[in-house]
């Protein structure tokens, strides 16, 4: 699809007031999330479509109301002991591919691919929930890896639901969902957030899936509404923003949302691993295939305190999937240290 260039540092001007037209995206309230609990809730999404053709597809897959959930997950592991030197997190982003093919077989090697990567804590996205089945991947990764989970529908039908997911080692506070304000075509998309409680001291987690379509009005909105609010989270804290990003990090937008958020990305840091491999192919392709992309990212965001924990890539990349391929992704993996704040001078 053919991008539209964009040299400005500014990408659009910031979003206005909730609630406003054109404001930022609607969140749920936050919430505290426990250790060994999933809460699960949806967002209500009112959209403005033409008749034709798109009237029945909405009836079935619009949002049929909100609807919230809480159910016990397993058990998850204590948290992480306080650090001498620092310790290291290690973050996965994996984009499940929500289509019902070979769902069951698909599910079962993510999770299986999962597992060898050990990861702390897991963005998900394309999240789906189908009306034949109540099986949630999220939940079913969270089990298999002793993780706690956070899912959030952006979409929530009579037939399908969509969104995404984070799950985590660490205890999470300030769990929340943010569907964009502009979407491409019929899409839902947003982003997740939560503050990651550990040892050596908060850090904000965003999980993002951006529209289908590099560049444009839409996309830049989505990144002016996302560095709006990891601006805010960062006053507090360093900020991961990892996910699908639809976008690859040399183009304009991207490279503008880095320097705007003085962000590194993980390629930047530590390369993308095995150079043959890219984050996406089209199904069943494997992320080697010529017509591959990179549009799937980590970001680390420093904290605009000194009084916060530092964090730093180390290493990290493009990991290769199961063949048959259980998505149109490859999972993205990071190891981050942790390090406490500096002594204070005074």
């Amino acid at each position: 699809m053919a991008h539209t260039a964009m040299n400005t540092e500014s990408i659009v001007p910031p979003p206005t007031a909730a609630g406003s037209r054109g404001g930022p995206a609607n969140s749920m309230n936050p919430v505290l999330l426990p250790a060994g609990s999933r809460h699960v809730t949806c967002a209500t999404r009112r959209r403005q479509m033409g008749l034709a053709p798109w009237l029945l597809l909405g009836l079935l897959l619009l949002p049929a109301g909100c609807r919230s959930r809480s159910a016990s997950a397993a058990e998850a592991p204590p948290p992480p002991r306080a650090p001498m030197k620092g310790e290291s997190l290690r973050l996965v982003t994996y984009n499940v591919y929500n289509r019902p093919w070979r769902r069951a077989a698909r599910t079962h090697d993510a999770a299986e691919l999962l597992a060898q990567l050990q990861p702390d804590v897991v963005l998900l996205q394309e999240v789906s929930r189908y009306a034949h089945s109540k099986d949630v991947p999220s939940a079913r990764f969270a089990q298999r890896l002793g993780l706690q989970d956070f899912t959030y529908w952006m979409e929530d039908g009579l037939l399908f639901s969509g969104g995404q997911a984070l799950l985590s080692r660490y205890p999470l506070r300030e769990v929340a969902g943010h569907p964009f304000s502009k979407d491409y075509r019929i899409e839902a998309k947003g982003f997740v957030h939560a503050v990651l409680a550990t040892p050596a001291g908060d850090v904000g987690l965003v999980g993002v899936h951006m529209a289908a379509v590099k560049g444009g009005k839409v996309k830049a909105q989505q990144f002016a509404e996302l560095q709006a609010f990891v601006e805010g989270l960062r006053a507090r804290m360093p900020v991961l923003v990892a996910g699908d990003f639809n976008e690859e990090p040399t183009t304009p937008l991207s490279q503008a949302f880095r320097r705007a958020l003085g962000a590194q990305s993980l390629y930047e840091a530590v390369g993308q691993g095995d150079p043959k491999l890219k984050s996406y192919a089209p199904y069943p392709r494997p992320c080697t295939d010529p017509q591959a992309e990179l549009i799937d990212d980590m970001l680390l965001v420093p904290a605009h305190t000194p009084h916060a924990a530092q964090l730093s890539f180390t290493r990290g990349g493009i990991q290769q999937g199961p063949t048959p391929v259980a998505s149109d992704h490859c999972p993205v993996a990071a190891t981050i240290q942790l390090m406490p704040p500096p002594p204070d001078p005074g």
